[in-house]
């Protein structure tokens, strides 16, 4: 995907003011920064080696193996991440989870993150030039854990469907609404891939939010 991107980021002193504590910033002006120069050199490394990945499946959690965060099929340990969990409360919990899939540092290959919502832009443009129809709607079985239903496959991705609204670092304000945007489809509501949730907050902590990692090769 070598589509070029742009994101603004956007802050709220109500929810991240208060909770940018739990990404290790002390106000919000630093966790502003933080976010930003994160996303410059995210566009940075794509720019220069033409795309990014994209985690196949939704982001989980590894039981068996002291918690850690995955991109692998839900089973035999492996549970799908959301903002009820202790792991991966909210949407700072989940964020704080696919940093440490790929921690920044000198001697890794790629870093990893919560993708963005320009980011999730350029994967529906790419299923659109290779005929995937991405604003529409199927009908795809319930599926309560990631990679289960074989038919919410696209492009060798699964659950855009349905499975669970995967957040993104993308931020909405209306008036005093502020929330981060979620994307694609989830067992509650018959929603489509390229669908657009604005309705949860930063601190919704429902079983319903999850989201999905990106890796980008390390500058």
């Amino acid at each position: 995907m070598n589509q070029k991107l742009y994101h603004i980021i956007i802050g709220n002193y109500y929810y991240d003011g208060q909770y940018c504590y739990l990404l290790d910033y002390y106000n919000l002006s630093l966790m502003s920064d933080g976010l930003q120069s994160e996303f410059n050199e995210m566009i940075k490394s794509i720019e220069k080696y033409h795309g990014f990945y994209v985690g196949r499946y939704e982001l989980g959690i590894n039981e068996k193996n002291d918690n850690i965060p995955t991109s692998k099929k839900a089973g035999d340990g492996v549970i799908t991440a959301n903002s009820s969990l202790t792991e991966t409360y909210m949407w700072y919990g989940l964020y704080t989870k696919c940093k440490e899939y790929a921690p920044k540092s000198e001697d890794k290959s790629v870093v990893s993150n919560m993708i963005w919502g320009s980011q999730y832009d350029a994967i529906m443009n790419w299923l659109v030039k290779n005929n995937v129809n991405v604003n529409g709607n199927v009908f795809v079985d319930d599926s309560n854990e990631t990679g289960e239903n074989e038919n919410d496959l696209i492009g060798n991705i699964y659950d855009l469907y349905k499975c669970h609204i995967e957040w993104t670092q993308e931020g909405y304000v209306s008036g005093s609404y502020y929330s981060r945007i979620g994307r694609g489809g989830n067992n509650y509501a018959f929603y489509y891939p390229s669908y657009r949730n604005m309705d949860n907050t930063p601190i919704s902590d429902y079983e319903k939010l999850s989201t999905r990692l990106t890796l980008y090769i390390n500058n």
